[in-house]
């Protein structure tokens, strides 16, 4: 441990590396900054090597990094008054394993999409956005995840403002903020950003799921955060919804579309049910 920490201090990598290892090995729950300068080490190393199948071990290795701290995450735990939990090992694997060289789109989107789901808010803005980018590629790929594409563009975008929202240090604030733009970048950049492309994906869906009040709720709101209100679907599953559910988003869809069709009377009955349920002031304005 003293040999491998003095080189890591000063980023000798190379000369780290074989007391570093012998620790991993024989040692490991023995401190937490075992993986966390193992990580940083190995990142370094990557960075550094020209030979593909060495950097390949390397990598290898720094993936197992993570997963021997999970591994022996409740010892390691023991040893620090501020616990690690196991969706922040995870998403710092995401990170690596996208920012150090995989190749896999679909293992590292199963690895983002697990640490957005257990830590949501609470990552880092780069996993956010990662996020995000990898579900893009994932779909060039695979267009049957087109649905979910969106879904996880509404919940990265979700999360970044919320800890936006929340961040007390300026730069935090300017991290997040940044993230939200990349992320709608990303969702821009992608080409399923069209009303007509939501209402392709989501109109035969709609009518499949119209007693799932949960899918209902989602394409609402996926549908009025791109501005596709007019859109087909987005009436439909206002509708729905609103038969099961009744809610201020709800009676607003319906209302819209019951004054594209020309109902006037219908249409002003329900944006008056939509101003009685509706809570927050400034949509109640809207």
């Amino acid at each position: 441990i003293s040999v491998y920490t003095e080189y890591v201090k000063i980023n000798n990598f190379k000369d780290a590396f074989p007391a570093w290892k012998a620790v991993f090995d024989e040692a490991p729950w023995a401190q937490i900054s075992l993986y966390t300068n193992g990580a940083k080490m190995l990142r370094g190393l990557i960075a550094a090597e020209k030979d593909a199948a060495k950097q390949k071990e390397y990598f290898d290795l720094l993936m197992k990094v993570h997963d021997q701290r999970i591994q022996y995450l409740d010892k390691l735990n023991t040893l620090t008054r501020k616990p690690t939990s196991e969706g922040d090992i995870i998403s710092a694997k995401a990170h690596d394993y996208f920012a150090m060289g995989g190749q896999d789109m679909n293992v590292a989107y199963d690895l983002f999409a697990k640490a957005v789901e257990l830590e949501k808010a609470n990552n880092p803005y780069y996993v956010l956005q990662e996020f995000v980018d990898v579900s893009a590629r994932k779909m060039k790929n695979d267009p049957s995840h087109k649905e979910q594409f969106i879904q996880d563009y509404i919940a990265a975008s979700g999360y970044a403002n919320e800890a936006f929202k929340a961040a007390t240090k300026e730069s935090a604030k300017k991290n997040y903020q940044t993230a939200k733009e990349n992320i709608d970048a990303h969702f821009i950049n992608s080409g399923v950003a069209t009303c007509d492309n939501l209402q392709d994906i989501y109109a035969p869906k709609v009518e499949e799921n119209k007693a799932n009040i949960d899918y209902l709720k989602s394409v609402i709101t996926v549908m009025q955060k791109l501005g596709c209100k007019e859109s087909e679907a987005y009436f439909a599953a206002s509708e729905y919804a609103h038969a099961i559910e009744p809610t201020a988003a709800t009676a607003f869809g319906c209302g819209a579309m019951y004054y594209k069709k020309g109902d006037i009377d219908k249409s002003i009955q329900y944006f008056d049910n939509a101003i009685e349920l509706e809570q927050d002031m400034a949509q109640k304005a809207e």
